[in-house]
């Protein structure tokens, strides 16, 4: 195997909390080319975040004999805007049912880094630097709501970010 390039550790920039349609999203940015991605690219995934969230962000889910499968819903997760070498990619990311992470994958080609299409068909779904966001959102769900001492705590849990090179 011959590696392209070497690892090189890349910033990841908790950016802010995003309240979109009522959903509530941890904002993450990485970049391959500066401390955060361009503001523009986080703004454009963030519009096309709202395509995919699910409407009502809460939902509590009463299965029916025969019909479709769906899961509850808490209205939090979190959105990573990765600016690559190939382009900027945005994943989509909230908790259902309690321990399990609904993910999407979109992709903006460099040359039309605002285009974001769905990458997910590809099985793709994170990158080495992604994964690090995702341990970390996983080890904060785990301890602010699966394992809280006193009760799931949602605000404790968006109150969580990771700022590290990695």
């Amino acid at each position: 195997m011959q590696l392209k390039s070497s690892y090189q550790p890349r910033p990841v920039r908790f950016l802010g909390l995003a309240e979109l349609d009522g959903w509530r999203l941890k904002v993450y940015g990485i970049s391959a080319h500066r401390e955060r991605p361009d503001a523009e690219f986080v703004a454009a995934a963030q519009r096309r975040a709202v395509e995919l969230l699910p409407s009502p962000p809460v939902w509590s889910a009463v299965p029916e004999a025969g019909s479709d499968l769906s899961w509850d819903r808490y209205g939090v997760g979190f959105l990573i805007v990765h600016e690559g070498r190939e382009g900027v990619f945005a994943l989509v990311s909230w908790w259902v049912d309690e321990t399990m992470l609904q993910h999407h994958v979109l992709f903006a080609p460099a040359q039309m880094p605002f285009k974001f299409a769905s990458f997910s068909p590809t099985g793709i779904v994170a990158c080495v630097w992604e994964l690090a966001v995702l341990a970390f959102e996983r080890d904060a769900w785990l301890d602010t709501v699966l394992a809280s001492p006193s009760a799931p705590d949602l605000d404790a849990y968006l109150s969580r970010h990771l700022n590290a090179d990695v």
